[in-house]
């Protein structure tokens, strides 16, 4: 929940990216199947791993990464994120189990959640 509105709220006032485990070519399909390709200055499937991949994008798209916030449900996302020096905000849905740190910020949806402002 609330993943449209944060795109639609955010498409074009910041660059927007996704990282994900999934193939390439399958999150490329996904993405514009969905009909949000041009919401994103880039996606970014495997592989390689995650980590690797966000260093690829912070150094093509010359991000600071103090800057920069990722919005994850997995370890693998937090350890990228903060292998970079970027942020990092956990979604654990209502009811799972919470992998993340008890110091790592969560939230159950995406609902209100502005982008701009680093967690």
């Amino acid at each position: 929940s609330g993943a449209s509105d944060v795109l639609d709220r955010h498409r074009g006032r910041i660059p927007l990216f996704v990282l994900s485990a999934t193939p390439q070519q399958e999150l490329e399909r996904i993405v514009r199947r969905r009909g949000i390709a041009d919401t994103f200055t880039a996606i970014a499937g495997s592989p390689p791993d995650k980590s690797a991949r966000m260093g690829n994008l912070i150094a093509a798209h010359d991000i600071e990464p103090s800057t920069a916030l990722m919005v994850g449900d997995g370890v693998a996302d937090m350890q990228a994120a903060y292998a970079h020096g970027v942020g990092f905000l956990g979604r654990v849905p209502p009811g799972a189990l919470n992998p993340f740190p008890p110091d790592v910020p969560t939230v159950e949806d995406l609902t209100g959640l502005d982008l701009r402002e680093r967690v």
